[in-house]
């Protein structure tokens, strides 16, 4: 009965980690992509001296973190068919 109980608990923990892996993929490609937009302001603003609209940014780092979850999904696949333990993990590794 106790190994049972232990097995249970174990499959409830990987589903744990299952869930929360997409959302954690999420934020580090949204922090990722807020670092790069906010990089690139800095840029924009040392040279010409105008500050991005937030909106604009906000923008931005949304289309860049779903570009980034598109090339991850792709890698992801692509190691698959290949069989290529790199390109399985991605971009996030994960």
């Amino acid at each position: 009965m106790a190994k049972a109980k232990t097995v249970a608990k174990k499959k409830l923990t990987l589903a744990f980690i299952e869930a929360i892996k997409e959302p954690t993929r999420m934020f580090l490609l949204g922090v990722i992509s807020f670092f790069l937009v906010e990089g690139i302001n800095l840029i924009v603003v040392s040279i010409l001296g105008v500050n991005a609209d937030p909106n604009l940014k906000l923008m931005l780092v949304g289309g860049l973190t779903y570009g980034f979850r598109a090339l991850d999904k792709y890698l992801h696949e692509i190691g698959k068919i290949t069989k290529d333990e790199n390109l399985i993990k991605g971009l996030t590794r994960f």
